[in-house]
C-alpha cells in the first residue's frame, strides 16, 4: 500500500498533571493530587530493578526539551518528594538510554509553590520518559506533584496505512495530531451500521455517541474546549468496538 507521511511541525508543551493547580504553574498542597509509590515495583528499564518510577507514554516520537519540576508539596510529606533521581528515555518502551542522574529541590509546602526547571534534553528524539528515585528527603514514600516537558521537533504521522483495520473496518485520522480539526474516514466491508464518539483520557465524554452517515465526517473541536492532550476515538459497529488515539496540540 502506497504510504504518504505528513511531517507536523510543532512547538508547545506536554504537561502531565499528577495534580491539581489553581492557578497557572503553581501548585497546591495536598498529597492525593500527586504520584506516590509506597511499595518498590519491577522497572520497565530491567536494569533498574525493584524500584519507586514513573513512566510517560507521549504517544508519539518527539523532540524532547526543558523538564519542569513540581515535588511532593503537601506540608506533611514534604519527605516524600524525589531528592535524587536518574532518568532514561526510549522510542519503544522496551530500549533505554540513561539521560543522567538529577537532583530535584525539596518543595516549601506552600500554595504559591511554582516548582523549578529540571533537566533539558536539547532535542533527544523520545517517545518514552522513565523517571527512576534513588532517594527522598528521609519519608516512607516517594511522591512527585506534577511534571512538564516541553516538546519541540516534528511528529511523523500516516495519512494512508490505516490507523486500525479489521475483516469489516478501516479507519484513518487526518491529521494526527491535530490543532482543531481532524477528518474521520472509516471504510465498512459489512452491513452494520458505524458509530462514533470521543472521550478525553478520564472518560469524559468530548463528542456523544453518533452514527455515521456517511464514509467520512470531519470533526471540528474549536468550541470544545478542549485543552492539549491524549483522546481517544471509539469506533463501534455490531458488536466490534475499537478505540483510537487523537492527540490534539496547542494552537
Amino acid at each position: 500500500m502506497k504510504k504518504f507521511v505528513l511531517l507536523t511541525i510543532i512547538s508547545f508543551a506536554l504537561s502531565f498533571h499528577l495534580g491539581a493547580q489553581c492557578f497557572p504553574d503553581r501548585h497546591n498542597t495536598t498529597w492525593y493530587d500527586g504520584w506516590v509509590s509506597c511499595v518498590a515495583s519491577d522497572n520497565p528499564n530491567t536494569e533498574r530493578g525493584l524500584s519507586h518510577w514513573l513512566m510517560y507514554d507521549f504517544g508519539y516520537v518527539y523532540k524532547m526539551g526543558q523538564m519542569h519540576v513540581w515535588n511532593a508539596n503537601d506540608i506533611e510529606y514534604l519527605d516524600w518528594g524525589l531528592r535524587t533521581v536518574v532518568i532514561d528515555y526510549s522510542l519503544d518502551g522496551n530500549s533505554w538510554t540513561e539521560l543522567g542522574t538529577f537532583s530535584f529541590e525539596q518543595a516549601p509546602g506552600r500554595s504559591t509553590y511554582e516548582g523549578f526547571d529540571g533537566p533539558d534534553f536539547a532535542g533527544i528524539e523520545a517517545q518514552y520518559v522513565l523517571i527512576t528515585a534513588i532517594d527522598n528527603f528521609g519519608g516512607n514514600c516517594y511522591g512527585l506533584s506534577e511534571i512538564r516537558i516541553r516538546v519541540e521537533g516534528t511528529a511523523v504521522v500516516s495519512t494512508e496505512e490505516p490507523e486500525a483495520s479489521d475483516a469489516c473496518l478501516t479507519v484513518h485520522m487526518f491529521p494526527n495530531p491535530f490543532v482543531t480539526r481532524t477528518q474521520l474516514k472509516i471504510t465498512s466491508r459489512c452491513d452494520e451500521e458505524v458509530y462514533y464518539g470521543i472521550r478525553d483520557a478520564l472518560g469524559q465524554v468530548i463528542v456523544p455517541e453518533q452514527k455515521m452517515t456517511g464514509s467520512s465526517v470531519n470533526l471540528e473541536f474549536s468550541d470544545k474546549n478542549m485543552a492539549a492532550g491524549v483522546y481517544f476515538l471509539s469506533v463501534r459497529q455490531g458488536s466490534m468496538i475499537s478505540q483510537h488515539r487523537l492527540v490534539k496540540i496547542g494552537n
